[in-house]
């Protein structure tokens, strides 16, 4: 993770505004509005109190050089830049000073002032060694410097993914501190998360919405998101879908009706998972083409299946659904089941012969073609309309193509569309061959028996 490079310039005033003085590091997943704030501070200051040794006024004058070479007076000198090399020489000389005269208040902002430049530097090893040694000070130091600097720590280990001591830090600043804010223990559950320690992370997660929303406001859209990863992780569908429900409340986005409809379906609730992503498709049509298809499914399976075919013809369309074997195939079932044989028949009609052209375009000797299955499709179909020559001609179609689940059925609604055009002799000839297949045997031999005794009926009328 990088350093945000955000340095906020100290106040240049009295010398005494050198004990308020704070290094500005942010970090992205850490920081919060009381990072450095110094409310947080002050109320750390009830909790505890320490008498301690003031700080010399010839140490007070150095300590505001360096001040002034890291944040130069704007009003005297417009043009004056941070002089950092400047600020680390002077800072080295008063810490020679310091071993010998120096009283543990005094080097505390030595080490202050060290790990800011060395920060401002990107040397963060030097940082952290600097903010190190002026926390081993304590209680000799300002419990406000003591607080900043764990929280200093705390940003900078995790920087550099030591997750670890990042965490110890964190509990130091949260044990010291009388002001624990939401924001600090997201800030630790995403530490505990770097870790691996998902139980910790949802604790501390699920502490920091709780405390944001018991006092009537929303939580932040990575909290909840967090939360909603670690419910996942555990399985634990109904916590994540409640916390997807308030992602989509506060934050709506389409990926969070994607999911909250992922997670019901998971659950098993097929009406509900149907619902979430329909009002995902409502919200700008813009599914992908597998959303798509599952909502096509889900509505056919729903006895609705007119609406999954005009989502499904949609998306074809649109070309976001490519017009393959399988897509068109499902798009024709659904016609066929809204009882729309027409549209049916169309669609099955491309599905043949995008099969055919799959077939020809394979190397894969065990592919198969798929456009007679396609073609049986479409005689029930062309009977249903009772167009029986249509039927008869797309069923010798159907048998020439092969790879049939059922070849016997194929020839049962070819006799039957022969019976319906009274071509008696040739519908016995197509029910013979079906009582070959045992799925419909007993089916074509009493059609058959039908269809002998309909033969000898329009014989007996043709001799009269």
């Amino acid at each position: 993770m990088k350093l945000k490079k955000t340095i906020k310039v100290i106040a240049v005033g009295s010398l005494l505004s050198v004990m308020g003085f704070v290094a500005p590091v942010a970090f992205d997943g850490l920081s919060d509005s009381n990072t450095f704030g110094s409310s947080a501070y002050a109320q750390a200051k009830k909790k505890v109190t320490r008498r301690l040794p003031g700080i010399k006024e010839s140490t007070l004058k150095k300590l505001g050089q360096i001040q002034n070479f890291i944040a130069p007076d704007l009003e005297k000198k417009p043009d004056a830049e941070p002089d950092l090399a400047a600020a680390l020489k002077a800072t080295q000389k008063l810490d020679k000073l310091c071993k010998k005269k120096c009283n543990d208040p005094e080097k505390s902002q030595v080490y202050r002032f060290y790990g800011y430049i060395y920060y401002s530097m990107d040397n963060y090893k030097k940082a952290i060694e600097s903010y190190k040694k002026l926390v081993a000070l304590a209680p000799e130091v300002a419990i406000a410097l003591e607080l900043e600097s764990y929280n200093i720590l705390m940003q900078l280990t995790f920087a550099q993914e030591d997750y670890k001591d990042s965490l110890m830090w964190m509990d130091k600043w949260i044990d010291l501190s009388t002001l624990v804010t939401a924001e600090k223990y997201y800030s630790r559950g995403t530490i505990h998360y770097s870790i691996g320690d998902n139980s910790a992370a949802l604790k501390d997660v699920l502490r920091a919405i709780k405390m944001t929303e018991s006092k009537g406001k929303t939580g932040k859209e990575e909290w909840y998101s967090l939360a909603r990863a670690l419910h996942l992780g555990k399985e634990d569908y109904k916590a994540a879908l409640a916390v997807l429900e308030k992602l989509v409340r506060h934050y709506p986005k389409k990926s969070y009706w994607d999911q909250i409809s992922i997670v019901h379906g998971t659950m098993g609730n097929e009406d509900k998972q149907r619902n979430a992503l329909e009002a995902l498709y409502v919200m700008d049509n813009s599914l992908r083409s597998q959303q798509i298809m599952n909502l096509a499914y889900m509505f056919m399976g729903s006895e609705a299946p007119y609406k999954g075919a005009k989502i499904l013809e949609k998306g074809m369309k649109d070309k976001v659904v490519k017009e393959s074997t399988k897509n068109l195939k499902a798009l024709a079932a659904a016609w066929a089941a809204a009882r729309e044989p027409k549209k049916a028949i169309l669609v099955y009609g491309k599905a043949a012969k995008q099969a055919i052209a799959d077939a020809a375009a394979t190397t894969n000797k065990k592919h198969k073609n798929l456009a007679g299955g396609m073609y049986a499709q479409m005689v029930s179909l062309y009977l249903n309309l009772d167009d029986s020559k249509s039927a008869i001609k797309i069923g010798k179609k159907a048998l020439q193509a092969g790879n049939l689940k059922s070849e016997g059925s194929v020839h049962v609604n070819i006799g039957i569309a022969y019976a319906d055009l009274h071509q008696y002799k040739s519908a016995m000839g197509a029910f013979e061959k079906a009582m070959n297949d045992k799925k419909v045997r007993r089916f074509a031999e009493n059609w058959y028996k039908h269809s002998k005794q309909e033969h000898r009926r329009q014989q007996r009328l043709a001799e009269l």
